[in-house]
């Protein structure tokens, strides 16, 4: 993206809402969801001119996506969407896995009063979204299927913590839902969860989400594969805790 194209959203601004906050949050979701994609540039003077802002509370917004590892400042020459971390993918699975099979656990007890038809419903919309190809809708329903556990075991915040830990990996799985069988595994996985949870073998469930969640690391090794130019620098070290995973 040039730097002098139209940004990939329409942002009305809110004026009876902070500007910056606004801002960051649609440039956020739109490195996220790969609408600006790694190495992209990403134009203050841009941003101003189609939200219809001072440069402040775009440069609010900068520097925010730039502490959250988002964005790359180089003086001189501007700033851009930054790669994708190998090292952060890790660490945000890291993160994820222990929180998520901890959730599992504690949404057990409720499961069936509060989770099971949910879930029956998200795996069902899934399911039409792969028959249609929509990646878009699948991703969607993904999100739904991971935060339900948390709803389920009245622990919201905690989907919270996971999304602020995992933004590069959330743009990896953006990336890898339109591979080839991507969603259909996905699918696959999520059956055997809900299946263990249904059956109240609890332990059976938290080991098929941290086989779910594993998958990641043969993901990131397809990728760098197809779209080494989306990630950045790794070391070898890096390569062995994928192979690891």
């Amino acid at each position: 993206m040039a730097a002098d194209q139209t940004l990939p959203f329409d942002l009305a601004i809110d004026r009876r809402l902070p500007r910056a906050s606004q801002i960051y949050e649609a440039l956020r979701a739109a490195i996220l969801d790969l609408r600006l994609k790694p190495g992209d540039p990403i134009s203050e003077n841009r941003i101003c001119r189609q939200t219809n802002v001072s440069r402040t509370p775009a440069r609010e917004a900068l520097i925010r996506l730039e502490q959250d590892g988002l964005i790359e400042v180089f003086p001189q020459h501007g700033s851009f969407i930054a790669p994708i971390s190998i090292r952060s993918v890790i660490e945000g699975h890291f993160i994820r896995q222990a929180l998520e099979t901890a959730l599992i656990r504690r949404a057990q007890p409720h499961w069936l009063t509060n989770g099971a038809a949910q879930a029956e419903r998200i795996i069902g919309a899934q399911q039409a979204a792969a028959e249609a190809e929509n990646p878009a809708s699948f991703y969607r329903e993904d999100e739904s299927f991971h935060r339900l556990f948390a709803a389920v075991a009245e622990m919201d915040g905690v989907s919270k913590v996971i999304k602020l830990s995992n933004t590069h990996l959330t743009r990896v799985r953006q990336l890898a839902t339109p591979l080839a069988g991507h969603m259909e595994e996905a699918i696959a996985d999520h059956r055997a969860i809900v299946d263990a949870l249904d059956a109240g073998h609890t332990d059976d469930a938290a080991e098929a989400m941290r086989r779910h969640l594993a998958r990641v690391f043969q993901t990131v090794s397809r990728l760098v594969q197809h779209y080494r130019q989306y990630f950045g620098d790794f070391t070898e070290r890096d390569l062995e805790l994928l192979a690891d995973g």
